[in-house]
């Protein structure tokens, strides 16, 4: 879940000046970050298993000899982390949930301890994530300062507030190293305007973005199912 966008902004003459700019997501407690995921996860595992999944216990993957190869690269879910960061200037804060409340571990492209794990637990291993944002990232946000008085001048313009996201990725491996995988890059816009409101004042330099609770979890999940529907589609005419 995006919680924030901004950028640094910054002038220097006899010193330099830095403030930040954006606009933070407020009106969602974390409680309903984890029931939407939990909801579309109980969704996901029915219609994988509606296609012809079977499910084994999660435990059966945490209690692996193999889990132990992943703990340095996982941490808690619902913290919050600065991702997409290249040059300081722009940053997007986010927050993460799992299902169960379990750790977040990496992906697996890129993580040989999964082939560990699977020849030990003799099982495919799936894995999904779902991107949700709350605003266009065609915004702009610019800022100046007048080094001879106090005065600071700022402006904003905010293109879309509505809740999007896409497939960040799904991928399934089997126990002969195999892989398959789906991901969108272009993200799914509702076109309901009515989920958030902003009041056009900063607080700490950031325009306050709320969010109707209630709205929020209820078309957050219904994109997110609507992905799950997707990728059922996709392996239903891809294999038959």
């Amino acid at each position: 879940y995006t919680t924030a966008y901004y950028k640094y902004r910054g002038t220097g003459a006899g010193g330099s000046v830095a403030q930040q700019m954006g606009f933070r997501l407020t009106g969602v407690s974390d409680e309903t970050f984890q029931s939407i995921v939990d909801e579309t996860n109980a969704y996901l595992v029915k219609s994988l298993e509606a296609y012809g999944f079977t499910f084994e216990d999660y435990n059966t993957f945490l209690n692996s000899k193999g889990i132990g190869q992943l703990a340095d690269k996982s941490y808690d879910a619902g913290g919050e982390y600065d991702i997409l960061n290249p040059n300081f200037s722009k940053k997007v804060r986010a927050k993460t949930f799992t299902a169960r409340n379990e750790k977040y571990y990496p992906n697996i492209v890129g993580t040989p301890a999964y082939a560990k794990i699977l020849k030990e637990v003799d099982a495919n291993l799936i894995q999904s994530a779902f991107e949700i944002n709350f605003l266009s990232l065609g915004y702009n946000i610019s800022s100046s300062m007048n080094l001879e008085g106090d005065r600071v001048t700022t402006g904003t313009m905010l293109m879309e507030s509505s809740i999007h996201g896409r497939l960040v990725g799904f991928q399934i491996m089997n126990t002969k190293l195999q892989m398959g995988g789906i991901q969108t890059m272009n993200k799914y816009r509702y076109p309901i305007q009515d989920v958030f409101s902003t009041t056009g004042e900063t607080i700490d330099g950031f325009f306050e973005v709320s969010a109707n609770e209630q709205k929020y979890k209820e078309y957050s999940i219904s994109l997110i199912n609507s992905y799950v529907d997707l990728i059922i589609k996709y392996m239903t005419e891809l294999n038959g």
